[in-house]
């Protein structure tokens, strides 16, 4: 190759980069160097041309690289969020929090798990667009072997379990709000009893109102005959509830997440059955108990359900899951918080005296009403309080139907969601001094929004379509509760 041949070709790349408007790289190229051909005026020898021939070449080319990146990078697809790799451990869920903020990714075997420890986010995803967010992932060994496919809290978002839910929500609307404060007067009589006899440690207190709890729930279940049941049942009730428990307890069981255990009878799979078989025989047992219908008689849950049965709505197996699932609801929540309530408050003098100083002056002798909430603004307060205060868990996870954006993040189908509680209901940007007891926080108006119905509980219920049936009898009854806990509350855990 001669040198005008080497000339030549410069000249017309020159020629072709001048000719080409569009082309990003030429543009670039010729503002950096205006003057291409006296470069190659300049050139002396065949070797030097071709050099800057080359080098023309290899700047054009990373120019439009650069500029490619720079204009693709703004329409980047949106990915998943941040997260460890491997398989982390359950327990650091709060570290992780901390390190990705207030979503991020979590991969567990087959499944991807994404956890939500921001408000906003959590409300977004678990409320506003609950439509899509509100199934549950069908585990293998709690929804599918030991509920059958049933049961409110692990069966899928489909038409069982929407009509489980509308028999609960019934139900509890045919009890009535101070009905069912009646109902459960005499345990929470029995309870201050066993609070006033002496001092307790938070081992004992935690059996006291477990204890407490599940006498609670069977006479609403059942009505004033839930004394009659006798005490080998009730072992035989508690023992298989501490079994299913164990086996609900998300993401705890391996044969979940690994599809060739499924094909074996593992200890999981085989408990899961016998606790299945138990069911039945415990609860129709224990239904048997309930108060005969009269005049007198109260409205109760486990009316409803042989009411039910009897008209062909629901079969057995259906009357005993959703007659355990409403049991095992109080047994796995209230006793927690009662105790983290108790644990709260029964070494902070300056709270136990304003509450009581505030339930003296406004609560009349016949008792506290729904209605007299109003009154109590303060003992509102501490038990807003407490529920922020409250241990951390892991709620059931909520199940992705369809894949959803949220900014620069995808959120595929089937993805299930995970709510951190404990980390937003301790943000420091949301909440000052969170580590501090401070009911009057909640009377200052110095709460963050959302101010949903899952929000103004602290989570504690859930959230979106699977938040508990029962949390506005709930509420209701707190206060009643906190009058009689405040005025017993002395000999409490040495205080």
């Amino acid at each position: 190759m001669t040198e005008a041949s080497a000339r030549a070709v410069v000249e017309e790349f020159c020629h072709f980069m001048k000719r080409d408007p569009c082309n990003s790289g030429a543009r670039m190229m010729l503002a950096a160097s205006p003057d291409l051909q006296q470069l190659a005026d300049a050139c002396h020898t065949v070797a030097e041309m071709v050099i800057l021939l080359l080098f023309i070449v290899l700047a054009s080319s990373a120019a439009i690289y650069l500029y490619s990146c720079q204009f693709m990078g703004t329409r980047a697809k949106p990915r998943l969020p941040p997260g460890p790799r491997g398989r982390p451990f359950i327990g650091k869920i709060i570290q992780l929090s901390q390190q990705y903020g207030g979503i991020y990714s979590l991969q567990m075997a087959r499944q991807r798990y994404v956890v939500l420890a921001d408000a906003l986010i959590a409300d977004d995803l678990l409320v506003t667009r609950a439509a899509t967010t509100s199934s549950r992932e069908s585990s293998y060994i709690a929804s599918k072997t030991l509920w059958n496919g049933m049961g409110v809290i692990a069966s899928p978002q489909n038409e069982i379990w929407q009509k489980h839910r509308q028999i609960i929500q019934q139900a509890l609307r045919s009890q009535g709000v101070d009905n069912a404060a009646d109902v459960i007067q005499k345990p929470l009589v029995r309870l201050c009893e066993k609070l006033a006899l002496r001092a307790v440690d938070e081992e004992e207190l935690q059996l006291i109102f477990a204890e407490y709890s599940l006498e609670n729930f069977l006479s609403m279940l059942l009505g004033q005959n839930h004394d009659m049941l006798p005490e080998s049942l009730l072992r035989q009730l508690l023992s298989m509830m501490d079994e299913m428990l164990k086996l609900m307890i998300p993401l705890a069981n391996k044969e979940d997440f690994f599809a060739p255990l499924q094909r074996l009878s593992t200890s999981s799979y085989c408990q899961a059955r016998q606790s299945r078989s138990r069911l039945l025989v415990i609860m129709n047992s224990l239904l048997e108990f309930i108060e005969p219908q009269s005049s007198s008689s109260t409205n109760c849950f486990g009316r409803t359900l042989l009411q039910k049965e009897e008209q062909g709505e629901i079969d057995n197996f259906e009357k005993c899951s959703l007659a355990m699932v409403w049991i095992i609801a109080a047994h796995a929540s209230f006793p927690g918080f009662f105790v983290s309530f108790v644990s709260s408050i029964s070494s902070r003098l300056e709270v136990q005296q304003c509450a009581r100083q505030e339930l003296a002056t406004n609560i009349e002798t016949h008792g506290l009403r729904h209605s007299d909430q109003q009154k109590l603004p303060y003992c509102r307060a501490v038990l807003l309080e407490a529920m922020r205060c409250n241990r951390a868990s892991i709620n059931s996870p909520h199940l992705v139907t369809e894949d959803m954006i949220l900014g620069r993040h995808v959120i595929p189908a089937g993805t299930a969601l995970v709510l951190d509680t404990w980390t937003i209901n301790h943000d420091e940007a949301s909440f000052q001094d969170p580590m501090l007891f401070e009911p009057r926080r909640h009377i200052r108006g110095e709460l963050p929004t959302p101010r949903g119905v899952a929000a103004a509980n602290f989570w504690i219920f859930g959230t979106g379509r699977r938040i508990c049936p029962a949390h506005c009898p709930s509420w209701a009854s707190r206060g009643r509760r906190a009058r009689a806990i405040m005025t017993t509350l002395k000999k409490v855990i040495g205080a």
